[in-house]
């Protein structure tokens, strides 16, 4: 596996991890939860749209 597909899997276990802790947050900590939760799925868009990137080169 190549290093940009392993950082899309541990991305992707972080956004994971970040829904399950929406899911179990106290109303008080929802919205730093969900902070999280968008941050994460930023940071995995660019990742992704990087790795498609690389696997486009010649």
């Amino acid at each position: 596996m190549d290093e940009a597909l392993i950082r899309l899997v541990s991305l992707w276990d972080d956004v994971d991890n970040a829904a399950a802790r929406v899911e179990t947050s106290l109303p008080f900590q929802m919205s730093e939860a969900i902070a999280r939760l968008e941050e994460t799925r930023k940071v995995f868009r660019i990742a992704l749209q990087s790795y498609a990137m690389s696997r486009n080169k010649p």
